[in-house]
């Protein structure tokens, strides 16, 4: 699942004092078009195939931060949903990196962490080669 948040700009809706975070950002998820999953409501969702980048760049305009949080990362995805977002110039980019210490160089070398090191030394070149506000 992928994940992106924009500041909202009304946040004087009756539902924000039910959902205190929900007044300050809105919140965007992206599943594949043939998935099942359900989310909960506060979510918008967008359904696309997550290799394309049309769809994916309409899912990331406007966007402030994308959050992949993917289970087990596949680089070839991931470094898409990166391009598409260095595109767009979402602000802050958080690939999946969830449960690995990737500045552990013991850890950097087991099986699970291969593609996350690839993603991030593939976020890394990109951001500071690119003129993209991202960080």
């Amino acid at each position: 699942m992928a994940t992106t948040v924009k500041k909202s700009r009304d946040h004087r809706g009756k539902w924000a004092t039910r959902k205190p975070h929900s007044y300050l950002f809105s919140y965007c998820t992206i599943q594949r078009k043939d998935s099942q999953k359900l989310v909960p409501a506060v979510l918008q969702v967008v359904k696309t195939e997550l290799n394309d980048e049309a769809g994916l760049t309409q899912a990331f305009r406007e966007q402030d931060v994308f959050i992949s949080a993917v289970g087990v990362p596949a680089f070839e995805n991931e470094k898409i949903w990166l391009d598409v977002a260095i595109a767009a110039s979402v602000k802050r980019i958080i690939p999946s990196e969830f449960t690995t210490n990737l500045e552990s160089p013991l850890a950097i070398q087991l099986p699970v962490a291969t593609e996350k090191v690839k993603a991030r030394q593939y976020l890394t070149s990109k951001i500071t080669s690119s003129s993209a506000p991202t960080t």
